[in-house]
């Protein structure tokens, strides 16, 4: 800033000469990979709470129990701005579009890939414990699904590339809470 004019006293005219936004101080990039639910309030409020608590980016997945086969992303998008400013963020996470999850799940990007799952057939962990030891780096994905869960087949899937079980607690979470959820903690470690 530079002073333009001074009048009285008190009062000072001020130009803007430039502006500088700070990246974001964390050690991680966080993505959230969940299935659209059957009613768009219920994922438009997740949308908004979790890029409150820290969302960096969000990809809306079509699963074999998906309900949902659309979203409407400019919808999402206004939802978005609303949420940065009522948190006073000033980054506007990236929204992307349907995928199929069978086609997501094929490509190896270098992200830890984390799959939220009710099936006690596999292995899952807590979000303390998997980074328990190197703490919340690098990038992170987390897979939620729709209200009837990932497919034993697509679990499976997900496991053989790599995936690691998430365990989001002992209570079984709507599809939007387990979003919101894993956002939360995800900032809170």
């Amino acid at each position: 800033t530079e002073i333009v004019e001074t009048k009285k006293a008190h009062e000072v005219h001020l130009n803007i000469v430039s502006k500088t936004l700070q990246a974001r101080s964390r050690n991680y990039h966080f993505h959230l990979y969940i299935a659209p639910t059957k009613q768009n309030e219920r994922i438009e409020w997740m949308l908004e709470k979790a890029i409150e608590t820290g969302l960096d980016s969000i990809t809306f997945i079509q699963t074999e129990h998906s309900e949902k086969s659309r979203i409407n992303r400019g919808r999402l998008e206004k939802i978005a701005i609303s949420a940065m400013k009522q948190s006073g963020e000033f980054y506007f996470p990236e929204i992307n579009d349907l995928v199929l999850f069978e086609n997501l799940i094929k490509t190896s990007g270098n992200e830890t890939r984390l799959l939220a799952h009710c099936s006690d057939q596999h292995k899952k962990q807590s979000l303390k414990s998997i980074f328990s030891e190197s703490g919340v780096q690098g990038k992170i994905g987390i897979y939620i699904g729709p209200e009837g869960d990932f497919s034993e087949k697509e679990i499976r899937m997900a496991y053989e590339k790599g995936f690691k079980g998430l365990s989001l607690g002992s209570t079984r979470l709507r599809t939007e809470t387990a979003g919101l959820y894993a956002t939360a903690a995800i900032s809170a470690l």
